[in-house]
């Protein structure tokens, strides 16, 4: 199987913006993809550095507009387990 990530994920969704919180690594930069159709090709929209407690936030309109442009409620989303970066 895949191994355990190097952090832990929180979530939560309110009418179609999402905030996501990763409690990782103090120092360490993760970057959040969202995974668009129809090619399915992930792209990154966000990156953020953790702060003095672990955490880096992030924040995204489930509803963006995409190719439909419209009625898009939903989203995948990726995020990359962090570099440090010193």
């Amino acid at each position: 199987g895949a191994p355990a990530p190097s952090f832990r994920l929180e979530g939560a969704v309110e009418g179609r913006r999402i905030a996501l919180r990763a409690h990782g690594t103090e120092g360490y930069v993760y970057r959040l993809y969202r995974r668009w159709e129809p090619a399915y090709r992930y792209v990154r929209i966000s990156e953020a550095a953790a702060g003095e407690d672990g955490t880096a936030a992030f924040h995204d309109d489930m509803g963006a507009a995409d190719w439909k442009m419209r009625d898009r409620s939903r989203a995948v989303y990726l995020l990359d387990g962090g570099a440090w970066v010193g």
